[in-house]
């Protein structure tokens, strides 16, 4: 490494081209940035002292018979400081000092690249425009006029008219800004990137992400790549920030948690810990011997899954249009709210990046893939039939499991799919009553006890059949009576139906939790072809389950990591199962099994097949024990798998199913 103090117009005024590497951030500088460049060159002239602009960092290389410095550090500055140069040249009129400005700056005289930049490809049309000795505002495109380069030489512009300097005393003062410029020869240009990072520099994690994959490639590769996969990922997203959300949910997709180890604990995965959590799982899965390789597979698959993801996000595809997006939205609405009055886990924190993964199978989102795919889920996961929705509806607790506020947007999208004349009243401005109330009073108790039904009160109060909205609190706590006085001139048409009514015990609350239910089921919809499919809830076990339930039971089905399959014996499961998992993970696998054999007196797991009693073949040096009782063969998997999710961050426990045969 060599460091030497210069004069930035030195730096940029030898023979070498400037290029700024694929792998760099694109040109990104805010107003705020340049105005503190621009009064950081006045102050030059204001208190004639030089002025220190930081260090720049690079590298010397050849192509062929050209020389040429990459910028590993500097980029934002340089260009900036080019882009007011540029800007004024156009204020000069001595041919001399246009010519000098020409030579140090904008151009070369001859040479492979006749600009002194060669900006990221994303920059490139924008800065060639810019450099044309005939500037034109009408060569660009309105697209061209919104990025960074040309937003900023148009700032210099107005600051150099607005100055009480002239643009000859702007330029030579550029002459005095100093910098450290630092040549690295052997020095590892990642660690020296990383390293400055550190010291504050506002890099993105989309910045670093790309920087670590490509700095290390030969300029070849680094170009390629980058332009055949990481710039499509940056239009597909078209923001860094857009960037960095994707990338939290690849991650979720392929490490199936939104869970990670981060120092002693587990934390959420985000963007704070996006970059250390993406160079840990790069480097655990993409450990071949070329790096070029290996990188280009990472590329191609992230690139697969940035094309669902930006069709999910942005809407942006040519095979649906916006009815059919808004369709979309609607099963998601749908599937969520079935799942949460039917008390399921369908919507967790990895829903989004498993969905992605089911849809990055296929070239096109159709409406039936993107059903297909939402209705993919068994057990806990799955889409809830009509069936299961309604005995939910008609039989829960709703007013526990959704709350006052999931009741409330229940009995309102109701009325709001199935009008009456009048119009209904602000969302907000009404409320969620109890037909018979929460706590009963003495004319409720009268009522209730004469009909022998305290069940009314005991089992069936917080079921939406005994819930109704008012858009006043007069009628809460009254008796049936005064509820059907008021219901008499309700605006809500699912209240007015009390009238209906001569009575109000179980038998009523259960009929009208029924058409309630039957109407629900037009609004959070599943279409018929998705129900047939459908494995009843109650009938699916996991990990979780009670496991002294299946001493003597045989397997139906097993479904481990989402690959279903019809087996007779439960070996067949634990064969099914260990082998899935060592294949996801070998070297997680082999220290959860070595943390799980610690723990007891006697080693399932052993690299000779000798050593067991009957040994389960994992690879060739690696078996595990299957003389196993259901129970304990059960209890094996969930602890193995809780290791494993303990060590890696990840929640593959969910991912395991089973059915037993009648």
């Amino acid at each position: 490494m060599e460091a030497h103090e210069t004069s930035l117009a030195e730096f940029i005024g030898n023979k070498n081209t400037l290029i700024i590497p694929v792998y760099q951030r694109n040109y990104n500088w805010l107003k705020d940035n340049c105005e503190r460049l621009f009064q950081d060159i006045e102050n030059i002239i204001t208190y004639d002292k030089p002025h220190f602009i930081g260090t720049f960092v690079y590298q010397a290389k050849r192509d062929g018979y050209f020389s040429y410095y990459t910028l590993i550090d500097g980029q934002q500055r340089i260009t900036s400081v080019i882009l007011l140069a540029r800007a004024l040249y156009d204020f000069i009129d001595d041919v001399d000092e246009k010519s000098t400005i020409r030579q140090i700056f904008l151009r070369h005289s001859g040479g492979k690249y006749q600009f002194k930049l060669k900006p990221t490809e994303f920059d490139r049309d924008v800065f060639i425009k810019l450099m044309d000795e005939n500037f034109n505002e009408n060569n660009f495109t309105e697209t061209e006029k919104f990025s960074s380069m040309y937003i900023n030489y148009k700032f210099f512009r107005q600051r150099i008219t607005a100055s009480k300097y002239s643009a000859k005393e702007i330029y030579n003062a550029i002459s005095h800004l100093k910098i450290v410029r630092i040549l690295l020869h052997t020095e590892n240009p990642q660690e020296i990137f990383e390293s400055l990072n550190s010291t504050g520099l506002d890099l993105s994690n989309s910045d670093l992400i790309r920087n670590f994959l490509l700095m290390s490639l030969d300029s070849n590769a680094q170009e390629s790549l980058y332009k055949n996969y990481w710039l499509q990922i940056e239009r597909l997203l078209k923001s860094p920030d857009a960037v960095e959300n994707f990338m939290v949910q690849y991650l979720i997709t392929k490490r199936r948690s939104n869970s990670i180890q981060h120092g002693n604990s587990k934390v959420k995965l985000s963007k704070t810990i996006l970059y250390n959590s993406f160079k840990k799982y790069f480097q655990k899965f993409y450990n071949g011997d070329d790096r070029n390789d290996e990188v280009e597979k990472f590329l191609k698959d992230a690139y697969r899954y940035a094309k669902f993801y930006s069709q999910c996000v942005f809407n942006e595809s040519t095979n649906f249009d916006e009815k059919t997006f808004i369709k979309f939205v609607d099963a998601l609405i749908s599937l969520s709210f079935r799942a949460k009055v039917c008390k399921l886990g369908v919507i967790a924190a990895q829903f989004a990046g498993n969905v992605i993964a089911r849809l990055d199978k296929e070239n096109f989102l159709t409406e039936e893939l993107f059903w297909q795919t939402l209705t993919f889920g068994k057990g806990t996961y799955t889409f809830p039939s009509d069936e299961d929705f309604k005995n939910a509806l008609t039989n829960s607790e709703a007013y526990v499991n959704i709350k006052a506020d999931g009741c409330k947007y229940f009995l309102y999208s109701l009325e709001k799919n199935f009008p009456a004349e009048n119009e209904l009243p602000d969302y907000d401005e009404v409320t969620v009553d109890h037909v018979v109330p929460q706590r009963l009073n003495q004319n409720w108790k009268i009522y209730l006890n004469a009909r022998n039904d305290s069940q009314a009160h005991e089992n069936w109060r917080n079921t939406l059949g005994n819930l109704i909205l008012v858009s006043d609190k007069k009628s809460v706590g009254a008796d049936f009576q005064t509820k059907k006085f008021f219901a008499h001139d309700s605006t809500f048409q699912f209240t007015r139906d009390l009238e209906k009514y001569s009575e109000w015990t179980s038998k009523q609350i259960q009929a009208r939790a029924k058409k309630l239910a039957n109407a629900a089921v037009k609004i959070w919809t599943l279409p018929e072809e998705y129900q047939r499919n459908n494995v009843n809830v109650e009938s699916i076990f996991n990990l979780d389950s009670d496991f002294e339930l299946f001493t003597g039971k045989k397997l139906a089905i097993i479904s481990v990591f989402n690959v279903e399959k019809s087996v007779s014996t439960w070996r067949d499961f634990q064969e099914e199962f260990v082998k899935q998992l060592y294949a996801l993970d070998s070297e997680t696998f082999k220290m959860a099994a070595k943390k799980f054999d610690d723990s007891r007196k006697r080693k399932l797991f052993s690299t000779d097949s000798a050593d067991l009693n009957a040994a389960l073949k994992i690879d060739d040096n690696f078996f595990v024990e299957s003389t196993l009782s259901t129970v304990q063969k059960l209890k094996f998997m969930n602890s193995i798998l809780e290791i494993f999710d303990e060590i890696s961050g990840t929640n593959f426990k969910e991912d395991i199913w089973f059915t037993i045969k009648n």
